[in-house]
């Protein structure tokens, strides 16, 4: 186990963000799903609320709009990622309508599809592991209402490789515990939302086929090759901010109008330390980004460090200011305002070794 960085170490390695553009009201965003960079320097954005892929160009101005809601060819449901692959086609993920469908470069007319329901549920998380027929797929088993509450500990997420074939290649390269949910029950009804303290598995695909996967109660990283094998990484010793009444109240306000339902399930659900990690995002030359834990109202701060656990540098982004991918020296992030308004943000990177 490694040290985590000290704040002197972490501020004489802050990295420079210079804000290059962010998207305004001709770009209408809900949840971004999937951000992705073509050989030109061209965004592909896609979108939870939107049944469409916008493409910007890399000054951020609204290129053009591939898709269109409905259930035929090139239409979409929710999209739910979107990834660019070699030679500029991309790939789009509909989990709503289990399907896959493939773009040619700079084309609006589909390439073809994969209808994916036949694997048995949904893949919440999906990516091609490039120049392969690959699939890194997450499925989470439905949260089920039962009279008690035993066999909701027992939902697991399990991590697949599948081709786009739909031909199984590992069926459980990692199984983790689903996240915790917040649950009332009530005579013929149940009510769930999401856990703000609650653990959680994070998997990414990274360079080469590698997969890194973390488990938030700890601030570290495990590398894994599509095969099973160990690849790398590293685990830090750090401790996590303690959960304080004020965060309780916090996260009541968040979970909106339906918050004061909750709160006794939130209180008792409340462990004593937030998670250790927030989020996980893998950049273009396989280093791992760390989001610690911060209050929404507080700038947050992402370490990286290389698959072998050296130290790469720190970044500090403004709050409510969250990073999806790191590439060809920028970072890619989404910024939600006071009025809980998205909008895409892109910053020049200097300063990483």
């Amino acid at each position: 186990m490694a040290e985590l960085a000290s704040p002197e170490q972490r501020q004489a390695a802050r990295l420079a963000l210079t804000e290059l553009f962010r998207t305004g009201d001709s770009v209408p965003l809900t949840l971004v799903r999937g951000v992705d960079v073509d050989s030109r320097g061209q965004v592909y954005v896609g979108d939870w609320g939107n049944p469409f892929v916008t493409v910007l160009s890399p000054e951020g101005k609204v290129v053009r709009r591939i898709g269109r809601r409905g259930e035929g060819p090139g239409e979409f449901a929710n999209v739910s990622g979107v990834q660019v692959l070699p030679g500029d086609s991309v790939q789009v993920y509909d989990v709503q309508q289990d399907r896959l469908t493939v773009f040619g470069p700079g084309a609006d007319s589909v390439a073809y599809t994969v209808n994916l329901a036949a694997r048995g549920g949904s893949a919440h998380y999906l990516e091609r592991v490039p120049g392969t027929d690959r699939l890194l797929a997450v499925y989470r088993r439905p949260f089920a209402s039962h009279e008690n509450g035993r066999d909701d500990d027992l939902r697991k997420d399990v991590v697949r490789v599948v081709t786009v074939g739909r031909q199984t290649v590992r069926d459980s390269l990692l199984v983790y515990p689903s996240p915790a949910s917040l649950v009332l029950r009530a005579p013929g009804a149940v009510s769930v939302t999401s856990n703000p303290f609650g653990r959680r598995a994070i998997v990414r695909l990274g360079p080469g086929g590698r997969v890194y996967h973390a488990w938030t109660d700890t601030l570290g990283v495990r590398i894994t090759s599509l095969d099973g094998t160990g690849a790398g990484g590293f685990t830090l010793r750090a401790q996590a901010p303690r959960v304080t009444d004020q965060d309780v109240d916090a996260a009541v306000t968040a979970l909106g109008p339906n918050g004061a339902r909750f709160r006794n399930s939130l209180v008792e659900a409340a462990p004593g330390s937030w998670p250790a990690l927030r989020n996980l995002v893998v950049d273009d030359e396989g280093r791992a980004w760390l989001a610690l834990p911060a209050p929404r109202d507080a700038a947050g701060e992402w370490l990286v460090y290389h698959p072998d656990g050296r130290f790469a540098g720190s970044a500090v982004l403004p709050a409510g200011t969250d990073v999806l991918r790191v590439a060809g020296g920028r970072v890619y992030a989404v910024h939600v305002d006071e009025l809980d308004v998205p909008r895409l943000v892109v910053y020049r990177l200097d300063g990483l070794r």
